[in-house]
């Protein structure tokens, strides 16, 4: 596994520049037009979190045919 990248010196906030890179923005519930009538569904389906994601990789790597 690769090895966990350094974190970016404080002073890079106040960058003209990169500093709002770092600025927080709320993650939207939906977009407009985007809507879902089953997102309880959808959620059991594509599970969020970083624990998910891993497990559904792993799996992946670990049931598709290596020839591929």
């Amino acid at each position: 596994m690769s090895p966990l990248p350094e974190s970016n010196d404080a002073s890079i906030r106040q960058h003209e520049t990169f500093g709002k890179l770092f600025e927080a923005t709320p993650v939207p519930d939906h977009l407009e037009g985007f809507e879902v009538d089953n997102q309880e569904e959808l959620s059991e389906v594509w599970p969020e979190g970083t624990e998910k994601a891993k497990e559904v990789s792993h799996h992946f790597v670990a049931t598709t045919d290596s020839r591929f």
